[in-house]
């Protein structure tokens, strides 16, 4: 906007329609709302990606209280990290993320007895307060 007015400042004789300026402002909103979307939409594959990453290892673990501490503080550091660097929305990171693992929580008896850990994490991407839920399933070592 700023530069069309520049340019007719700099050139009085060019006439410009109002609805094409109107027209070319919604376009520039609406490029930047595509631009949002496809950031968001790559952060949240980003986080799926790399928290199931940190729960491979846990293959080889058995299903216990130790296990959801520690995969919860490993996914706590990395949500942390991406609050910090602006990836979630939130004025703490208490406020820009959940993290939900273990009984009751996110699984029953019989899932630790037949080995399968639940993870639960809510994210703020979008704004605070909206928050994506992500799911994650993994198979632990049988005792």
């Amino acid at each position: 906007m700023k530069f069309i007015i520049i340019v007719l400042m700099m050139f009085p004789f060019i006439s410009v329609n109002a609805t094409t300026v109107i027209a070319k402002k919604s376009q520039l909103k609406l490029d930047e709302f595509h631009h949002h979307q496809t950031d968001t939409h790559h952060v949240e594959e980003m986080i799926k990606h790399e928290i199931e990453q940190k729960l491979v290892p846990y293959i080889y673990v058995n299903n216990d209280v130790i296990a959801w501490r520690t995969l919860s503080m490993n996914v706590k550091n990395y949500l942390t990290d991406q609050w910090k660097e602006g990836n979630l929305w939130g004025k703490n990171p208490s406020d820009a993320f959940e993290i939900k693992v273990g009984v009751p929580d996110t699984m029953t008896q019989k899932d630790v007895t037949d080995c399968i850990l639940r993870l639960t994490v809510k994210v703020a991407i979008n704004r605070p307060g909206e928050y994506t839920t992500m799911n994650f399933t993994q198979e632990t070592m049988k005792p």
